[in-house]
């Protein structure tokens, strides 16, 4: 079988050849396009450096450039930097050297950069004697092309290629491109601008708030020295005084002092509990002196609070748990405990206050301080763990202290992998239950 022979004309096959490849580096630059928008997407200042002069060789190899560059400008200090930039091989770069370069060096470009106007040349050899032509002729280019990165109407900087070998026609289809490539790289050079400036206002709050949580640690040590001093020697005056006036003056200095410190315990707490992270100093516990640590700790805060002949204090713990050892963090535990109890005494005139424990579930014990004071409504138990906020919507002071107790120890409670609930209503009492994992001790 004999084979059959085609013939063309060599001029129609050449243009055929021809456009055969401009539609093929049309479909590859649009692919290319598409691809970095997709990426820029979720695209984030740490990886954009790479990615950035990624797409700078691939458009640049693309259009056949022997390099491709970001420029940025500042005109508040007249200076231009080289960001990124990808070069053949045996091409001249120095992507470290362009930095800080004079504006007035590069008026040409600058100008017509921020007109929104892209600096294009054929061919370096035919421009006129100048800046302009010097700086191309030293970086060996025969071609050049920049387009501005416009923002508004601001010029953030520009796109750069070079052709440093042979010298290249731009055709309409690749100025396009580069216009839609270098709207991508401004939208992206915004956007880890903005990312660059919310790291660091988080950072300076971050340290602004440690400083502040330092200050209020140091100052709170600081005032209950001297304030411990008045306490104790009112309450000296107090028991030695047979002047009736005397000790009740006295009385008013040591009430108001225990107020005081009440306040300054919290405002160190606050400071304390504004640490990211809690530390758990997780340690063997014995129930049953956890639970005489309980008794003794809430009698001494009834006694103090001048409620213990109209309030009733009861304990209601299971048996078993008395012979129990779990492993968790004693003093937090404590802390917790001390703040609802504290808050149940707070609210209730009168009655009773229940504190007891038992076992919920196989993986849980549960905690709970229950009181038959004035209740909480419904609409207010969204936000009986925020910070200076009260059950009764009133503010703080009015109760004693500045409502950060609930607050703080629902951070707590969070810390140690547990959970903080209240049930309440009005007139009816509350039920505050602590739950945190029961990790049996096996000592």
């Amino acid at each position: 079988m004999n084979a059959t022979t085609h013939f063309f004309p060599v001029e129609a096959d050449g243009n055929a050849v021809k456009r055969t490849l401009e539609g093929l580096k049309y479909v590859s630059n649009l692919r290319m396009l598409t691809n970095l928008s997709t990426k820029c997407i979720n695209l984030s200042a740490d990886n954009a450096k790479t990615e950035i002069n990624q797409a700078l060789q691939e458009f640049a190899l693309n259009i056949s450039a022997d390099r491709a560059y970001l420029r940025y400008y500042d005109f508040t200090n007249n200076t231009m930097r080289n960001s990124y930039e990808w070069c053949r091989n045996g091409c001249k770069s120095h992507p470290d050297v362009m930095q800080d370069i004079p504006i007035s060096d590069h008026r040409y470009w600058a100008d017509k950069h921020q007109n929104g106007d892209p600096v294009l040349v054929d061919n370096v050899s035919s421009l006129s004697p100048g800046a302009l032509r010097n700086m191309l002729v030293q970086e060996d280019t025969r071609s050049h092309i920049s387009i501005p990165m416009m923002h508004e109407d601001r010029c953030l900087g520009f796109v750069g290629f070079d052709w440093m070998t042979l010298h290249h026609h731009f055709s309409g289809s690749e100025q396009d491109f580069m216009q839609q490539f270098a709207g991508i790289l401004t939208n992206l050079s915004l956007r880890i601008k903005y990312e660059e400036e919310l790291k660091a206002a988080k950072e300076k709050a971050e340290e602004s708030s440690r400083l502040k949580s330092a200050f209020l640690a140091s100052i709170s040590h600081e005032l209950r020295t001297p304030l411990n001093a008045v306490i104790g020697y009112s309450s000296i005056i107090k028991n030695m005084a047979a002047d009736d006036t005397l000790r009740e003056y006295s009385d008013i200095i040591c009430k108001n002092g225990d107020g005081l410190i009440t306040i300054i315990d919290d405002i160190l707490d606050i400071a304390m509990s504004e640490h990211r992270n809690i530390n758990l100093k997780l340690g063997n516990i014995q129930m049953q002196e956890l639970f005489q640590n309980f008794e003794f700790q809430l009698d001494e805060i009834l006694n103090k609070s001048e409620k213990n002949d109209r309030i009733r204090l009861l304990f209601s713990i299971d048996d078993h748990l008395r012979e129990q050892s779990i492993i968790s963090d004693k003093s937090k535990i404590n802390q917790i405990m001390a703040n609802l109890f504290k808050n149940a005494v707070r609210f209730t005139d009168e009655g009773e206050i229940v504190v007891g424990c038992q076992k919920s579930g196989d993986e849980q014990l549960s905690f709970f301080v229950k009181d038959s004071g004035i209740g909480i409504p419904e609409e207010e138990l969204d936000y009986i763990f925020d910070f200076f906020r009260q059950g009764d919507g009133s503010p703080s002071y009015k109760s004693g202290g500045i409502g950060v107790g609930l607050a703080i120890s629902n951070r707590l409670t969070v810390a140690m992998g547990g959970e903080l609930s209240v049930e309440s209503g009005p007139s009816n009492g509350s039920v505050f239950t602590l739950k945190i994992p029961m990790n049996i001790s096996e000592v």
